[in-house]
């Protein structure tokens, strides 16, 4: 939600009644720095592929340049700010709430990882075996409902004032 939120806040030159298909891509690109986890839960590699590369300031910028030069017709620079935004509100937002860890917002030119620690974020999607090697994906579904509804809560929060303003700013001129 935030992701698409940051969408609506830069394109400014798209109506509102057509917003919706931009803020769709923005929320979906929000979500993609988390397909690291696949590096560590699936293909079983280091715990520290999760929030490095895919977290960063790097990743966000290859994201909006891609973005901006995808159009046969020319480059869309506002369409690459909005959705380097939209990848990078991800990063910001596990930055805010990973106490332990946090996320490695400059990489890949230091290792750091940079962390606000203002709320301990559960380890939903961790993935578990049982003695088999069996994959028991199952286990954190209730804090996985929880972490998702305050996730919509405070997402569509900022979703809202963002749309509010924007409609708001557009009777001002």
């Amino acid at each position: 939600m935030v992701g698409a939120a940051a969408v609506a806040a830069v394109r400014t030159d798209v109506k509102l009644r057509t917003l919706w298909k931009y803020m769709a891509v923005g929320a979906a690109l929000a979500v993609v720095p988390d397909l690291d986890m696949f590096l560590t839960n699936v293909l079983h590699l280091s715990k520290s592929w999760h929030r490095s590369f895919s977290h960063s300031l790097a990743w966000a910028l290859a994201v909006g340049l891609v973005a901006a030069f995808a159009r046969r017709r020319g480059p869309d620079y506002r369409a690459g700010a909005a959705y380097g935004a939209a990848t990078l509100t991800h990063a910001i937002l596990d930055a805010l709430v990973s106490v332990k860890g946090g996320v490695a917002l400059l990489w890949p030119i230091t290792q750091r990882r940079f962390t606000a620690g203002l709320y301990e974020y559960p380890d939903v999607l961790r993935i578990n075996y049982n003695y088999n090697g069996d994959v028991l994906l199952l286990q954190g579904l209730r804090r996985a409902a929880a972490v998702s509804f305050w996730e919509l809560l405070f997402g569509g929060a900022v979703l809202i004032i963002v749309l509010a303003l924007r409609r708001f700013a557009g009777r001002l001129t």
